[in-house]
């Protein structure tokens, strides 16, 4: 890659999944999250029931269109403020 290269921005967001519980869970998660096209990395924390989840800085509907997902995969969710998760 050039020094001239400019990788794409990232936003991060985090959420709180309560009934994420073994590591079966993280695997159905990674798996529903890396399907969406705007998802550029995934960081589940089973021991904090917490997701992060980089999407492209242009991915306006993203935090409605991954919790969605979420739910659709079997884990709702709710959006936290990613300095306060």
């Amino acid at each position: 890659m050039s020094s001239n290269t400019r990788l794409p921005a990232r936003t991060e967001l985090v959420f709180a999944v309560p009934d994420l519980s073994c590591s079966r869970c993280v695997a159905r998660i990674e798996s529903a999250l890396n399907a969406c096209p705007e998802v550029r990395a995934v960081d589940v924390d089973l021991s904090a029931r917490r997701v992060r989840v980089q999407v492209s800085a242009t991915a306006d509907h993203a935090p409605q269109t991954l919790l969605a997902v979420l739910a659709e995969a079997g884990y709702p969710a709710q959006r936290l403020d990613a300095d306060a998760a």
